[in-house]
């Protein structure tokens, strides 16, 4: 798996243009979307839906994004918040993206990348299941997730900031819905620049 993923930035590096887009992206996320895999759904304490299923998760993430050719890009992502069973979390995703343009004003992208999911332990809690998925330092349970991804909608707002929802991997058998903007340090567009639509 590390050995396609340096393929896959090898190939991405080779057609990255001398003058590029990058943007900063920055979201929240009230909820967290859970399988019902986890052994330990029963016991969360951030629990909405009664099963587990639904659970309060106020988190944020920013990220860097810096694109090749026009469709595809190298993003970074840095979120942390507060979990199901209501613990600092945090969440690390490097990922290789492509984006299918729907129109001028919307696009659909999909990345691809390891994922390194951190929080503080669960095991002090008695009615705690080790499934054996985390390795543990000190009080942080940790793990990297070398198949990862998101799934991410944008629609051009101007020149500067898209509108932006993403689902994000956060925990092991959990999503999450982020929604915020994306600012360009630098952008190229079709758009015409002068028309005063497009301010």
């Amino acid at each position: 798996m590390k050995k396609y993923y340096l393929f896959l930035l090898c190939i991405f590096l080779a057609n990255t243009q001398v003058f590029s887009q990058q943007s900063i992206p920055f979201k929240i996320a009230p909820l967290g979307l859970n399988t019902g895999i986890d052994q330990n759904q029963d016991m969360y304490l951030a629990d909405l839906s009664g099963d587990g299923s639904l659970t309060f998760e106020p988190s944020f993430q920013i990220g860097y994004e810096y694109y090749g050719k026009d469709n595809t890009s190298l993003k970074f992502i840095q979120g942390i918040g507060r979990d199901q069973m209501k613990k600092f979390y945090g969440f690390s995703q490097i990922l290789l993206r492509y984006s299918f343009v729907l129109d001028k004003k919307n696009n659909v992208t999909l990345g691809i990348g390891p994922n390194f999911q951190f929080r503080n332990t669960w095991s002090s809690y008695s009615n705690y299941t080790d499934e054996g998925i985390f390795k543990t330092i000190a009080n942080t349970q940790y793990k990297i997730f070398w198949l990862s991804g998101e799934i991410e909608y944008n629609h051009f707002v101007n020149r500067n900031f898209d509108f932006s929802i993403s689902l994000n991997h956060t925990h092991p058998y959990t999503v999450a819905i982020f929604i915020g903007f994306k600012y360009y340090l630098t952008r190229k567009t079709t758009f015409c620049e002068t028309c005063p639509s497009y301010h």
